[in-house]
This record gives C-alpha cells, sequence and structure tokens, in this order.
C-alpha cells in the first residue's frame, strides 16, 4: 500500500508531466503553424481582397489547407501562384504586342501599296 502523502506527490507529479507534454505538443503545432501564411497574409501579400482570395481557391488556382475552420497557406503555393500569373501577365502582352504589330505592318504596307 501506499501513504496518501506520497500518492498525493505522484499524483502532482504526473500533472506537472502532463502541463509540459501539452506544452511542448502546442508548441509544436505553433512552429508548424509559424510557417503558414493565414488569408489575411496571403491577401496582402496578393493585394487582393478576401472575396477574390475565396474566388482563388474555388477555382484550384491556389492551394490552401483547412484547420480548424481556419484557411492555411504554404509560402511556396503562393509563390507558385505568383510566378504563374507573373507568366501568364508577361504571354498575354507578348501577345497584345505581336498583334498590333502585326496591324502596323499591315497597315503600313497597305498604305505603301497605295501610294
Amino acid at each position: 500500500m501506499i501513504d496518501a502523502a506520497s500518492f498525493d506527490s505522484l499524483v502532482e507529479k504526473l500533472n506537472k508531466l502532463v502541463d509540459e507534454a501539452n506544452k511542448i505538443r502546442n508548441n509544436g503545432k505553433d512552429a508548424i503553424l509559424e510557417q503558414w501564411l493565414d488569408g489575411q497574409e496571403v491577401c496582402v501579400i496578393l493585394d487582393v481582397t478576401k472575396r477574390t482570395l475565396q474566388t482563388l481557391r474555388e477555382t484550384g488556382k491556389i492551394a490552401y489547407t483547412m484547420v480548424k475552420h481556419k484557411t492555411y497557406y504554404r509560402p511556396k503555393d503562393v509563390q507558385v501562384f505568383l510566378d504563374n500569373s507573373i507568366k501568364k501577365e508577361v504571354y498575354e502582352k507578348s501577345d497584345i504586342i505581336q498583334t498590333k504589330t502585326t496591324i502596323l505592318c499591315i497597315l503600313f504596307f497597305q498604305t505603301r501599296s497605295v501610294v
């Protein structure tokens, strides 16, 4: 048998161990989530509204993860989205410039042949 004082001491030590284990577990979660961005941070980075960010999620244009009803984004996924957006914008501008150049050449040669 164990006396009451020894039992109380043992329970107190176990409670301290449980508290320490919970602290370590929670700190680990915080460290993992610190590597992720929340929606507000991503809105600032992309210079978009919350609604636009939601549309990007719904259309699959940006990857995300839900944790307890909160949306998180990996910095890598935000960078991929930015890279893809920039490439698309450059290609679109390139196509527009090429089209305008073609039209200008056609107009130039048409006016030359008229003269």
